[in-house]
């Protein structure tokens, strides 16, 4: 990860992720924000835009590790 595109296509996918993908979005989604600035301010101006996932675990999951950072 590292780059706001990278990013992008990522939360592309969680928003589409089935449940038991919830533990890997969570993970992925917490280590593009760790590591880059830009990624986590994107991630929380998505977020705070468009809530839409098809899973409501993958969704609590992203909201959690956002809520770290």
């Amino acid at each position: 990860m590292g780059n706001v595109d990278a990013t992008k296509t990522l939360l592309n996918w969680a928003r589409q992720a089935p449940d038991d993908a919830a533990e890997q979005a969570q993970q992925w989604i917490g280590s593009a924000a760790g590591r880059d600035p830009d990624s986590s301010l994107f991630l929380k101006q998505a977020l705070a835009q468009n809530n839409t996932f098809q899973s409501a675990e993958v969704k609590k999951g992203i909201l959690l590790v956002m809520s770290e950072r």
